[in-house]
């Protein structure tokens, strides 16, 4: 009995070291639901480059709608800007009936351009920008974003230079009210998605609680 008892002592003990060691979770989110439509990058799809980012929106509380876009790999562009939009529109409509109440769309790379595109039509409670892609209309697009959007633009430090440069002429295009926030996180172009999905979550959190 006395060598049950110390097995059992023993192994509560290493129970309760492992779990002391684990990385803690994200405080519990007590604002309003929020949604976000996450659009992943051209011929990429919404288990490639921004899965992990999908996941850790869900990690911190937030509702997610990640549709594959026409521009994925498999799709390859069946669909032009209106039905692009209107695919947006549906994944809008699937957060608002699973309960949110603040929208956010965050895009990476060819998916951060629409999603520009997207606030320059439709009224949103956020936007993130992750590696947009500096097409030469991204500018104008920029300047369309609906005044009053916060945005968050977000970039690698190991993005090619030409590519930042296009992308900074694009992100000084935006709205000024309010002014929108740059962030730099570590990697490359598709790296960006999952090196800033943390410090993107909780800016959502905070700017779902305005």
């Amino acid at each position: 009995m006395a060598d049950s008892v110390r097995r059992f002592l023993c192994a509560a003990g290493a129970a309760l070291a492992v779990s002391g060691c684990a990385s803690p979770g994200p405080p519990p989110y007590t604002g309003p639901r929020a949604g976000v439509v996450v659009l992943h990058a051209e011929r990429d799809d919404p288990y490639g480059h921004t899965l992990r980012f999908t996941r850790t929106m869900q990690e911190y509380g937030l509702l997610t709608d990640s549709p594959e876009m026409p521009w994925s790999a498999r799709r390859a562009n069946d669909k032009g800007i209106e039905g692009a939009m209107a695919e947006i529109d549906e994944a809008v409509a699937r957060l608002a009936s699973r309960g949110a109440k603040k929208i956010f769309v965050a895009g990476e790379s060819f998916g951060a351009v629409a999603a520009l595109r997207y606030a320059g039509r439709r009224r949103l409670d956020g936007l993130v920008a992750l590696a947009p892609d500096p097409a030469s209309e991204a500018p104008k697009v920029a300047a369309a974003v609906r005044r009053g959007t916060p945005v968050l633009w977000v970039v690698g430090r190991g993005e090619d230079d030409e590519l930042r440069k296009a992308g900074r002429i694009a992100f000084d295009a935006l709205p000024k009210d309010p002014p929108a926030k740059f962030v730099e996180v570590s990697g490359g172009h598709l790296d960006t998605a999952s090196e800033a999905a943390a410090q993107v979550a909780q800016w959502i959190r905070e700017v779902a609680k305005r």
